[in-house]
C-alpha cells in the first residue's frame, strides 16, 4: 500500500555545515549527491524528482519552475572537497544503499547512520554535529501545524531557537489561511535559497 508522495527526502545542512560550507559549496554538494542518489531511487517505483520540501501542489508550495530556477542556478566554480564531509543518515532504513552511492560521489565523506535529527541531539562541541543528514519527513499535502512546528524545531528551516519561537508566534497569529500560507511559502524559498536544505526525491509512505 503506498499513498501520495507526502514525505521528501532531502539533504538538511546543520549549523555546523552553514558554518564551514559556502553557499555555493553547499548547492554543490546537494547537486552531487542528488545525482548519486537520483540514479538509484528514481528507477524504483513510486519516487520522483521533487526540487522543494512540500509537495508540489500542497500547502507551502511555491510554483515549480521557480523551485527548479533555484536548484539549477549557475554556480561559481566546480567546487572540489578537500573537506572531510560528515554526513549522517536519519531513519531511512536502507543506509548500506546512501552510503554506497554518496560514498561513489564524494569518497572523502563519512557517511553513517544517526540515531536522531542533529537538531535533537545534545553535541559537546560542534565538531561532533554532521556537516548534513538526508532524512525524509513527512511533508503532509494540507497545512498541519504540528508538521510545521515539527520541521521547524528540528531546523529543516534553519533559523535560530528565538527566530522559530518568534516565527511560529506570527505564523499563528494569522487568522487567514492564505495569510498563514504566504510565510511558509517565504519561509521554504528562503531555505531553498540559502541551500539549508536540498530535496532529493520524494516517496511514498
Amino acid at each position: 500500500h503506498s499513498t501520495a508522495n507526502i514525505r521528501t527526502f532531502a539533504l538538511f545542512f546543520t549549523k555546523r555545515g552553514v558554518k564551514e560550507l559556502s553557499l555555493n559549496q553547499r548547492i554543490h554538494m546537494g547537486r552531487i549527491i542528488k545525482k548519486s542518489l537520483g540514479g538509484h531511487f528514481l528507477t524504483l517505483p513510486g519516487y520522483e524528482d521533487t526540487y522543494q520540501f512540500f509537495p508540489q501542489h500542497g500547502d507551502g508550495a511555491i510554483e515549480f519552475q521557480k523551485a527548479k530556477d533555484i536548484f539549477e542556478r549557475p554556480v561559481e566554480g566546480e567546487m572540489l572537497f578537500r573537506k572531510k564531509l560528515s554526513i549522517s543518515i536519519v531513519r531511512l532504513g536502507d543506509v548500506k544503499t546512501y552510503q554506497e552511492k554518496i560514498k561513489s560521489a564524494l569518497p572523502e565523506s563519512k557517511v553513517y547512520e544517526g540515531k536522531n535529527l542533529p537538531g535533537f541531539e545534545k553535541y559537546q562541541s560542534e565538531d561532533e554535529m554532521p556537516h548534513a543528514y538526508i532524512a525524509g519527513p513527512d511533508t503532509g499535502f494540507n497545512e498541519d501545524i504540528s508538521l510545521i512546528s515539527y520541521s521547524l524545531m528540528a531546523g529543516f528551516f534553519g533559523l535560530t531557537q528565538e527566530e522559530r519561537q518568534e516565527w511560529l508566534a506570527r505564523y499563528m497569529s494569522k487568522p487567514n489561511k492564505d495569510d498563514r500560507l504566504k510565510l511558509l511559502r517565504e519561509i521554504h524559498e528562503s531555505a531553498l535559497r540559502e541551500a539549508l536544505l536540498v530535496p532529493l526525491f520524494s516517496g511514498p509512505y
